[in-house]
């Protein structure tokens, strides 16, 4: 999608942005494409995050994650409509979780954690580029 519009390829690096968010005084009030343009974006990916747990049965002796997110595309262009995609204002709803596993000590949470955030990485990202499966 970005190699079909010819968007740039400046990434704002995670720390830029949120030494952003702790100086900027109304940066609640923002919209996302106005953090955007005051980062040097030309394009936002922007994913909120719906639902994140290690244990979707409270109380059972596993972890089993869930990782729920939706994902948008806005532009920081201001003469036109913002949303880049998807068509849907909401956003595209990505999903990912993890096989379950006892929480006996052989894996722990912040490994379950690990998983499910390299997992959406990736699933987001074939969102957006062409690939192929190696078999």
């Amino acid at each position: 999608m970005f190699a079909e519009k010819d968007v740039n390829n400046k990434v704002v690096p995670y720390q830029e942005g949120e030494r952003f968010k702790q100086h900027e005084e109304d940066y609640d009030k923002l919209t996302i494409r106005e953090i955007g343009e005051k980062l040097g974006a030309d394009n936002v990916l922007y994913i909120a995050v719906e639902k994140f747990t290690l244990n979707q049965e409270p109380g059972a002796p596993i972890f089993q994650g869930l990782f729920e997110v939706r994902c948008k595309v806005v532009s920081t262009d201001r003469e036109r409509d913002v949303r880049e995609w998807p068509s849907s204002p909401a956003g595209r709803r990505v999903t990912v979780q993890t096989d379950p596993t006892t929480n006996d000590g052989d894996i722990s949470a912040g490994q379950v954690a690990d998983e499910l955030g390299n997992k959406l990485g990736e699933k987001v990202a074939k969102l957006f580029f062409d690939y192929r499966e190696q078999g």
